[in-house]
Order: C-alpha cells, then sequence, then structure tokens
C-alpha cells in the first residue's frame, strides 16, 4: 500500500505591457494636464517627435501583472500479487496482481485584476484569461494475470500469455455557476475500461517472438473540461479562407489559393462569418494573429483507442 500528496504552486508575472486604461486616462489631457489626475496622471504625447515618450509617461502606462496556478494530487493504492498454485507445462507458476486505486486532482489558476478585467495591453497578452477552478475523483480497481504455458521443451523454449484489465470511475466536481452556464443540474460521471491481452513465444532461448492487443483510453484534463468559454490570441499565418483563384487578384497583392475552389471550404467560411461576397478577397491576419474563441466542456467523454503491436526480439551470445 501507498499513498502520495503532491502540491504545485507557481506565479507567472507579466511586466512591461501598457494599461489599457491607463492609456485612455493619459491620453484624455491637454497643455495643463490629464483631464482625470487620479493616480498622479501624467499626460502621454504619442504623437510627438522621437524621445517625445518620456520614461513618467511610460511609468503611468505600464503596469505588472500575474496568473497564480495551484495543482494538487492526492493519491492512494493498495496491491496484492503473488504466485498462484496453478503451474502448467513451464518452470514457473501463474502469477497475478489485482488492486485499487483512488486519485483526486485540483486545479486553480486565478489571474489578478488587471489580467482578468482585460486591462492589459499588447498584442503577445491576447485577452483576458478566465478564471479556471475545478477538480476530479477517480476510482479504479484493476488485475492482471501472467501465465507460463510452456517452457523448456522442444521449440518452446518459453510460451507465455498474458492479461490485464483496469475499470475506472470519474466524478467532476465543478461550480456551480459553471454547471449552470452548461445547462447542467449536477455534475457529470462516467467511467472507461481498458483491457491487454498480449503473449511471448521464444522458440529457443535466443529469439522471441511477441505481439499485444490493447485498449488504451484518455480521460479530459481539467483544462479541457473546467475553462470557460473566452476569446484569446492564436497563432495564424495563413488563414484557409484567404486568398483568391484570380491570377489578376494574385497581381494586385493577394495569395493564390486554389483551395478557395473547394465548395466544402467556401461553405465553411461562410459559416465561421465571411461574407459570400468576400470570398477570393480576404488578406491574412496582420502579424499572424488572430482571435480565437475557445473553451472547456463538462460534457467531454473518454477518447479510446484499440492498438496491436507485434514485435521480435534476438540476442545471440556465446554459451559456456
Amino acid at each position: 500500500m501507498f499513498g502520495s500528496r503532491g502540491i504545485t504552486n507557481s506565479v507567472q508575472n507579466i511586466f512591461g505591457y501598457w494599461l489599457t486604461s491607463r492609456v485612455q486616462q493619459a491620453l484624455l489631457a491637454n497643455g495643463s494636464g490629464c483631464f482625470d489626475s487620479s493616480n498622479d496622471c501624467t499626460p502621454l504625447n504619442i504623437f510627438g517627435i522621437a524621445g517625445s515618450v518620456t520614461p513618467d509617461m511610460l511609468n503611468f502606462v505600464q503596469g505588472n501583472s500575474g496568473i497564480t496556478t495551484n495543482v494538487k494530487l492526492s493519491q492512494a493504492r493498495g496491491t496484492i500479487n503473488g504466485d498462484t498454485p496453478l503451474q502448467l507445462w513451464a518452470k514457473n507458476p501463474v502469477s497475478f496482481a489485482i488492486g485499487t486505486e483512488y486519485r483526486k486532482y485540483t486545479s486553480n489558476i486565478l489571474p489578478d485584476a488587471l489580467a482578468l478585467n482585460g486591462d492589459i495591453a499588447g498584442g503577445g497578452f491576447g485577452g483576458a484569461p478566465p478564471i479556471v477552478h475545478g477538480g476530479l475523483d477517480v476510482y479504479e480497481g484493476f488485475a492482471e494475470v501472467i501465465a507460463p504455458i510452456v517452457s523448456d521443451r522442444p521449440f518452446f523454449d518459453e510460451l507465455q500469455l498474458e492479461a490485464g484489465i483496469r475499470r475506472s470511475h470519474y466524478t467532476l466536481a465543478a461550480e456551480p455557476t459553471l454547471l449552470a452556464a452548461q445547462g447542467l443540474s449536477s455534475n457529470p460521471k462516467f467511467n472507461t475500461t481498458t483491457w491487454k491481452v498480449a503473449g511471448s513465444w521464444s522458440p529457443v532461448r535466443d529469439i522471441k517472438f511477441r505481439g499485444a492487443f490493447n485498449r488504451a483510453v484518455r480521460a479530459p484534463n481539467i483544462s479541457e473540461l473546467f475553462t470557460p468559454i473566452t476569446t484569446i490570441l492564436t497563432n495564424l499565418a495563413v488563414d484557409p479562407c484567404a486568398g483568391t483563384t484570380n491570377p489578376a487578384a494574385v497581381r494586385a497583392g493577394l495569395p493564390l489559393n486554389p483551395n478557395l475552389n473547394n465548395a466544402a471550404l467556401r461553405a465553411v467560411c461562410i459559416a465561421q462569418g465571411a461574407p459570400a461576397a468576400q470570398i477570393g478577397q480576404i488578406t491574412n491576419p496582420t502579424g499572424g494573429q488572430a482571435n480565437l474563441t475557445t473553451g472547456g466542456s463538462l460534457r467531454l467523454h473518454p477518447e479510446t483507442a484499440t492498438t496491436w503491436t507485434v514485435g521480435a526480439w534476438s540476442c545471440f551470445m556465446p554459451r559456456a
């Protein structure tokens, strides 16, 4: 049996960005000073000659911000393993392992007031980061068996089978406001099952063939589940809806984009808000950046995959 408790606390500090509210306050000024003199306002001259923006002006409009992230993981596991009385035609008996595990994840992302209110200006910051708060509990049971079938026989130096299964139960822990925003009356729950069947065969001691068939599962993480819908900045050097199929327009500066002849792509562009009449005349984003509206969903379900692997191993060593 074992248990563990992990806590990670981090703070991201953001320096040198201009504050939108301070810039607006500093620009609303005349020769005698700011119309709103609070916070020791210093008028900002952005239309002067080089050097007209003084250190005092910069000190007034610049601000520091921070985002605090707290992550916790509690874990406990109990396992029983050993050999069974069952021994087939091999030198080793059938062995097993059974156990149970509990994990509790919690995460909090807390921007300060400046970041949360979207007062930090600048393309690098993008948009106001949301508060992310959530957690989940996981209860699991698992079992595994390794069964040596034959050993030390002609063409069967070793033949072995393996099997395992893990059943997991997830319970989410969301704030009532987030549940209401997503139209849910209670915290969602879901189950997952992973399993494997594998085997290996060594016709002689120096050669082994092996294979496995597995069901893999990836449950959604806290960010994918609990992040509120928000608009942020993303990198986008080439807009799939940008460009033209008209050679004359290419000569005028628009990039050639033959994909715009695809009716499905045109339909997606229009569905995303591009006016139909503008398809073929859209330019790529300035600075290679664009707004992206994204967020998590408490309705997400685990991803599953069925995989198989095969392999061979050899090691020819001189024998004594």
